[in-house]
């Protein structure tokens, strides 16, 4: 049985780079859903604190409180949601640690994971486009690979 010789240009290696990331925040998420309960919380206070100095601004935090069957759950935010006190939220929580409760929007459950494959997108891009050139390929071929196998 003849097998496949398989040709990668970096177009096509970064293609597979970036479609493997997005899959893997996906399948992360889609099991933390999977494996939580959402809860109605309710927004009881704002905590505010200033920096000084040359960046220096205001930040805001809130706090909200679930229920879950038999714990009164309240948890922080993340900074700088823009929400009210008395708002309701959606909350995200597993059931083995429903401390670790998030509210369930895109700024609370899907910003930070979101942000944090930056890091392996941009190591990449910084490998693929460094070290290839656009006539280079990476070939497979597993005719070799398999008989090097046996």
């Amino acid at each position: 049985m003849k097998l496949k010789v398989i040709k990668l240009n970096r177009k096509n290696i970064f293609i597979i780079g970036l479609v493997t990331i997005a899959l893997f925040l996906f399948i992360n998420r889609l099991d933390y859903i999977f494996n939580s309960n959402i809860s109605s919380g309710q927004v009881i206070d704002i905590k505010t604190w200033f920096t000084r100095g040359k960046y220096g601004g205001s930040y805001s935090v809130p706090i909200i409180v679930f229920y879950t069957d038999t714990l009164k759950i309240t948890f922080q935010g993340v900074t700088n949601m823009d929400l009210k006190i008395g708002e309701s939220v959606d909350v995200i929580y597993k059931t083995s640690k429903p401390t670790d409760a998030k509210v369930y929007s895109f700024i609370g459950f899907w910003f930070l994971p979101v942000f944090y494959c930056i890091i392996p997108f941009m190591l990449l891009n910084a490998i693929v486009f460094s070290f290839l050139s656009v006539r280079d390929r990476i070939t497979i071929d597993f005719n070799t690979f398999f008989k090097w196998r046996k």
